[in-house]
């Protein structure tokens, strides 16, 4: 999804909501490009209203209007693969935490939440892609039916416990049917659980269990950070020998 306003939208988890939202609306714009502006802002603000029950003390009218137009000329607006940035839209969505003021706030407020006893999940949608030229394609995950199925529990009254387990689950069974496929095409029964999204405890556990239930060998972190943490060690590892073999 885009990231309107770049770096804001990781303080400001609304923004990743709007944008998730877009994308949900943007395919009923109208051929006409100004009555298609003029829709989706309206179809959002209206939205907004209903999803956001204090919306207006975060994001004001004003603000939503800049936002809309980024995401429609693509200004300032990257693009992220982060299942950070997915954790925060949901949490925003469900009004739980509107803000990040230190890293990770929003997720980890959302795992908070969630209630464990719920087991079902929301539709996702996988598909190749080719990968610019090599030989291995890469699997895209599509989460607009997440954000439809979430959208359509909150209008019809389900507590955000209730739909934060079901997003939580749907996560796992996203990595786990991912890791299904590659073990089908690749034999693989190894898989390794890193990246700052294991740091949820409900996603690690159950990823674990799940995976080894289905006959796979499981590797974690356990004396290194799973996240960016990690990453940083692992860079100053590799200067730290780099300086020595250059000493030698």
């Amino acid at each position: 999804s885009f990231m309107p306003g770049s770096e804001k939208a990781i303080e400001r988890p609304y923004r990743m909501a709007i944008s998730y939202l877009y994308e949900v609306y943007k395919n009923k714009i109208y051929k006409n490009k100004k009555e298609g502006k003029k829709d989706i802002f309206n179809l959002v603000k209206k939205d907004f209203k209903n999803i956001f029950k204090g919306i207006g003390k975060v994001c004001s009218d004003t603000e939503l209007k800049v936002i809309i137009n980024q995401l429609i000329t693509g200004f300032n607006s990257p693009l992220t693969s982060s299942c950070g940035r997915l954790f925060d839209a949901v949490s925003s969505l469900l009004s739980i935490s509107q803000h990040n003021y230190y890293e990770g706030q929003a997720a980890i407020e959302l795992e908070m939440v969630s209630d464990e006893s719920v087991l079902e999940s929301y539709p996702f949608m996988l598909r190749r892609e080719s990968n610019n030229g090599f030989i291995n394609e890469i699997i895209v995950i599509d989460t607009l039916p997440i954000i439809e199925g979430m959208i359509a529990d909150i209008k019809k009254g389900y507590k955000s416990s209730y739909i934060s387990a079901k997003f939580h689950n749907t996560i796992i069974d996203i990595i786990t049917k991912i890791c299904e496929m590659m073990h089908k095409k690749f034999n693989i029964k190894k898989v390794a659980l890193s990246g700052g999204v294991f740091q949820n405890n409900i996603i690690l556990n159950r990823t674990f269990k799940m995976l080894k239930e289905k006959g796979f060998a499981v590797f974690t972190n356990f004396q290194v950070p799973v996240n960016d943490g990690g990453i940083s060690l692992g860079q100053a590892f590799i200067a730290h020998h780099i300086a020595n073999t250059l000493k030698d």
